[in-house]
């Protein structure tokens, strides 16, 4: 029999993170991280978001949770690091680009910046910035949603860790 590397549970723990419900108002619009926030254990116990994730998880033993704590660890940090390069790929190269080529030819930026563009120059240069903007906040989603997951697997395995004798 061929071991199951990924088994469907991890599957649907995957595909029940949705990226446009990271999209609706919150505290984080305003720059405000809910972990900041001293009851996180418990924000993350009861996040709306994530109560498909729990009810998968509930009826694991701990064998079960210790393995797809693996996954969520090697998980969590690969979309860490894709969060990463795609944060310097897309912010932090251009801008450090800009800022050389302002220091290396300075009266020639000068110029670009004082010269008048036509409409579909500036449409065009809009949707760039909005395509970078959208790449860069799905890529911080992506790695968020991988230590919510991750975090939420352990706290689950843990608890079940410490459920008291007799109880099921």
């Amino acid at each position: 029999m061929a071991k199951v590397i990924f088994p469907d549970l991890w599957r649907e723990l995957c595909r029940t993170q949705s990226v446009w419900s990271a999209f609706k108002p919150s505290l984080e619009w305003l720059g405000i991280d809910r972990r900041t926030l001293p009851e996180r254990l418990i924000a993350l116990a009861e996040s709306k978001a994530l109560e498909k994730q729990r009810s998968l998880l509930s009826s694991l033993d701990e064998k079960a949770l210790v393995y797809l704590e693996s996954l969520a660890a090697i998980n969590r940090r690969q979309a860490n690091i894709a969060s990463r390069h795609t944060l310097i790929a897309n912010i932090s190269a251009p801008i450090g680009l800009a800022l050389g080529l302002g220091q290396i030819f300075p009266e020639a930026v000068a110029a670009l910046m004082q010269q008048e563009y036509e409409f579909y120059t500036i449409t065009a240069i809009s949707i760039a910035i909005v395509g970078i903007i959208a790449t860069v906040l799905h890529a911080h989603i992506r790695a968020k949603q991988a230590e919510d997951l991750h975090d939420l697997i352990c706290f689950a395995l843990e608890s079940s860790r410490h459920e008291p004798a007799g109880e099921e």
